[in-house]
Order: C-alpha cells, then sequence, then structure tokens
C-alpha cells in the first residue's frame, strides 16, 4: 500500500484506537497514541518522535515521556484484542480458542456440524461442552478438541429445542444439567441419557406463554457461604 492508500485508511484506524481507551489512565494519553500511530502511516521522511510530533503541533517531550515513561493496562489491552478478533472474525455458527498472546485462534470447530450454538465449556478433562441449538433440534455435544472426536452427544429421538438460547452445566456426580431456554425448561440426564429431575418455569407472560430460563446453574451448598449465616428475624 502507499501513503495515500493507508491515510485513506485513518477513519477506520481512529475508530479502532478507540477500542482501547479504556487502557489508559488518562485522557491524554489516549491522545498521544493516535499522535503516534498516525505518525507512524504518515508520509513523514523520518518517524521518529520529534518530526511526528511536530507534525501534530504536540510537544516532542510529551510524546516521548508516553512511550518511555507512561504506563497502560497491559492485560486489558490483551483482551480487548481478544474481544475484537472473536467478534470480527469468528463464525457466529462455531467455536474456538483463542489465544490472547498472539490474538489469533489456534482451534475452530464449525461451522458445519453445530448451529446457533450457546455455553461452549471447558471441562476439567480437557473436553468441551455445548450447546447446540440446531435449526429445528438441539443437542448436547462433548467432544475432544485434540481429536475433534465428539465423545458424547444428548440427543434423544423425541427431541428438545431452543432456537435463540440455553446452556448446560456438566454436575459433579457426571450427570448434565441442561436448560433448554426458550420453552423454559431445565432438566438433568444421566450419562446414559435417563432424565431424573426436571424443572418447568411456573411463571407465564401476558399472552400465556412460558417465561424463558436464560441459564440455571447448580451449586453445591458448600459454595453458598450465605446459607451458613443466622436468618434475620
Amino acid at each position: 500500500m502507499d501513503v495515500k492508500q493507508i491515510q485513506r485508511l485513518e477513519p477506520e484506524l481512529v475508530a479502532y484506537l478507540c477500542e482501547f481507551d479504556d487502557c489508559f489512565g488518562r485522557v491524554e494519553h489516549t491522545r498521544h497514541l493516535r499522535t503516534y500511530i498516525r505518525g507512524q502511516v504518515s508520509d513523514l521522511h523520518r518517524k521518529s518522535m520529534e518530526p511526528i510530533a511536530d507534525a501534530a503541533g504536540r510537544k516532542p517531550r510529551d510524546l516521548q515521556n508516553f512511550l518511555a515513561l507512561h504506563q497502560w493496562d497491559e492485560s486489558r489491552m490483551r483482551d480487548t484484542v481478544a474481544h475484537i478478533v472473536a467478534r470480527d472474525h469468528a463464525h457466529p455458527c462455531s467455536i474456538g480458542i483463542l489465544d490472547p498472546d498472539e490474538s489469533r485462534f489456534v482451534w475452530l470447530w464449525g461451522p458445519t456440524n453445530i448451529a446457533r450454538q450457546h455455553h461452549p465449556t471447558l471441562l476439567p478433562n480437557g473436553h468441551i461442552l455445548l450447546f447446540d441449538n440446531g435449526q429445528s433440534a438441539s443437542q448436547i455435544i462433548e467432544l475432544d478438541p485434540l481429536t475433534n472426536a465428539v465423545v458424547w452427544r444428548y440427543a434423544p429421538l423425541k427431541g428438545f429445542y431452543s432456537e435463540s438460547a440455553g446452556s448446560v452445566q456438566r454436575l459433579p456426580n457426571g450427570n448434565t444439567l441442561i436448560t433448554e431456554s426458550d420453552p423454559g425448561v431445565v432438566f438433568e440426564v444421566t450419562p446414559d441419557g435417563d432424565t431424573v429431575w426436571r424443572y418447568v418455569n411456573p411463571l407465564t407472560t401476558a399472552d400465556g406463554l412460558r417465561q424463558t430460563i436464560w441459564r440455571m446453574t447448580r451449586f453445591d451448598p458448600q459454595e453458598l457461604h450465605f446459607l451458613d449465616q443466622p436468618t434475620p428475624r
């Protein structure tokens, strides 16, 4: 790309840099960053601190101090980059593992085998558990990302379906808690697919439709410390 082509990207570049405003403690630091980046993509013959600052009407010392002395939130910056990559480059019918240090996906699965999925969760054994919403019937999938093999699947013949949401939780006893969000139903199944517990939301809308359940999570009583507190009278 020549200089004119690069300069035409300035509005997009400024918008991209604005994504990182929260990574700096003060407003002037974000301005220094934009000044420095603009200088690097400009047609300046020398792209050191002094000519970049002079061209922007700023003090060279301020720009030098920004790069040499001022600190920014590196962790938040990595998280922001990861969010941008996942938002702008991920497929809505796929899941992936993102390396935040390199800002790239190191593993992808989909989109031909899942659709509008929700709640992918990394299990202690290294497998990934997810709620695959599907096009007309939903299923629960546990897969091994090292081999891309589906090691467990819950897709009963009678079927269940949630179009726009859903969640899944592997319980300590090996069972799986499934939130069928849209119809407002939650149920627990064994590894063999037998239903051992079922909950139907009793609340309804003004139209008489059962209210949805976005996500249900089961907690061990020991995790709920407020249960040990005396009940106020």
